[in-house]
């Protein structure tokens, strides 16, 4: 029998959430409310209550499925067998958690079947259960985004054509208002429809001096939303319409918000260095006169961190003798090579971010948000002066290694101690700005479709209910667009990581032998 549980439960429902954490056995079954909930071996009464139950004679939990799946993947866990997730996985001194098959990317077994603990008909009724919220958020949520967006894309075209000819200044003075009428929509869902909390570390000059100079941001690219965890910090700076970012080309043909970007200033690779060195050197120079502060985010891995994607980076680190990652995937330098020696003489300094979330915490992605499922993100930000910088190229790309290096030991020690950053956590607050452009934008676009039904005969005709029903397959559609190209490849291989400890190497290596 374990003698200490120890669980954190991210629930479906934004008005739900329950978590309890280290308690002993007698402690969990007097916890109020919880008692009648814990029942071996039965199918659960009360959707999304969690389900508990203990298993004595394998010493291992099992929780409502959905639930279960999402913390597993929130600690970076892909598919492993049940006895080598037990041997790998402990948390304060408990053991961890198994789950039963299902469709999604981990999975996990158990035998007999018995003692999975929850059954299939309730899995498939929670499946379902999740899926209505997200439906129901998502259209009236995709509408607002939608039409608002066509209408500040529409703006932007417009003083694109008729102001940037005679002063780009003007224009992108302009610009960074309209843009912002957008990008806010999404701080909301940030801010007040999820309320996920970010947690930023800085040294106090740093932060007085966020969004009051130029600079150059260096990031892992640790979830699915860092983009807009950059767009937070960027708008309680101020410089929220003129956070840049350099991307992969795709990303501007994504309707409304790649449209947005690329009226923006943003600027957008192939992926072939032929091409793309004369892009950055284009775009560069396109920010030397750029009117206000802006922020250039570079995220210098290339690419989303994924359990594949440190596999093979650890392959390469260890075939090279450089140092082996285990947090971060290893920087790609051509490119913040060439930033450096083009913005040097008009960027002051470098910001160091180092993206986190916490280990017991599912990490966020842009469905979560639309469904109201919280989560924290913590971010630790340092100051270089870019003139402290290595003159050579060969110096700055090593630079850019060295601070990586460093970000994976900072993200070990979290793992390892749950100590994030030795900086001071600032206060950075949740402004209600954002919530009056989203209700300003309701109101004014409710006004609108309320006197179009009532000036036209929309939906007393086949045409006009076909109409509107395209209209809505069509919000649905480009919203799964939204949705998927944020999301990072999911990792379905077993990595396998350099043990600290040759006895455990030693169990595991019997276990699946």
């Amino acid at each position: 029998m374990l003698n200490q549980i120890f669980i954190r439960i991210q629930e479906a429902s934004h008005q739900h959430e329950e978590e309890a954490v280290a308690v002993g056995l007698k402690e969990w079954r007097q916890i109020p409310g919880h008692v009648n909930r814990v029942q071996c071996g039965q199918a659960p009464d009360v959707y999304p209550v969690p389900i508990l139950r203990i298993v004595d004679n394998i010493n291992f939990l099992t929780l409502n499925h959905a639930i279960c799946h999402r913390w597993l993947r929130g600690l970076g866990i892909t598919q492993t067998p049940l006895h080598v997730l037990l041997l790998l996985r402990r948390i304060e001194d408990a053991r961890i958690i198994s789950t039963a098959s299902t469709s999604d990317p981990i999975v996990f077994s158990v035998s007999p079947s018995s003692h999975l603990g929850i059954t299939e008909w309730s899995h498939e009724l929670h499946k379902r259960a999740m899926a209505i919220p997200a439906v129901l958020v998502v259209i009236p949520l995709g509408i607002l985004f939608i039409l608002s967006g066509f209408i500040v894309n529409l703006l932007q075209a417009v003083f694109f054509i008729l102001v940037r000819p005679l002063s780009k200044g003007m224009y992108r003075r302009i610009n960074k208002v309209i843009a912002e009428l957008l990008w806010l929509q999404l701080i909301w869902l940030i801010d007040w429809w999820a309320a996920i909390k970010v947690e930023v570390h800085a040294d106090s000059e740093t932060f007085r001096l966020l969004g009051k100079e130029h600079a150059l941001l260096i990031c892992n690219h640790r979830s699915d939303i860092d983009w807009l965890i950059g767009w937070v910090l960027a708008q309680r700076s101020g410089c929220l319409g003129s956070a840049l970012a350099i991307m992969k080309k795709e990303a501007k043909y994504l309707p409304i918000i790649g449209w947005s970007m690329w009226f923006s200033d943003y600027v957008f690779l192939e992926r072939s260095w032929v091409k793309d060195e004369r892009t950055l050197k284009s775009g560069f120079r396109r920010l030397e006169d750029f009117p206000m502060p802006f922020w250039l985010a570079l995220f210098v891995e290339g690419t989303r961190f994924t359990q594949t994607k440190l596999a093979a980076a650890q392959e390469y680190a260890a075939s090279r003798g450089l140092p082996v990652p285990r947090n971060v995937l290893i920087p790609r330098t051509k490119g913040f090579v060439t930033a450096v020696g083009h913005m040097r003489s008009f960027v002051p300094a470098i910001y160091d971010c180092t993206l986190a979330v916490p280990k017991n915490r599912p990490s966020p992605t842009l469905l979560r948000i639309f469904r109201g499922q919280t989560s924290v993100v913590k971010v630790q930000i340092k100051r270089h002066l870019m003139q402290e910088l290595p003159e050579t190229g060969e110096g700055t790309a090593q630079w850019c290694k060295d601070v990586f290096v460093t970000k994976d030991a900072l993200l070990e020690r979290y793992v390892a101690k749950g100590t994030f950053s030795d900086l001071k956590l600032q206060h950075i607050g949740r402004p209600k700005k954002s919530l009056v452009v989203v209700l300003s934008w309701t109101c004014l676009l409710v006004y609108v479709i309320v006197k179009l039904f009532q000036w036209s005969t929309l939906l007393s005709s086949w045409e006009g209910i076909v109409f509107s029903a395209t209209f809505l397959v069509l919000v649905t559609v480009l919203m799964q667009i939204l949705i998927q190209s944020s999301k990072s490849e999911r990792s379905t291989t077993q990595v396998k990581l350099q043990s600290q400890d040759p006895m455990k190497e030693s169990l595991i290596k019997k276990q699946t032998g």
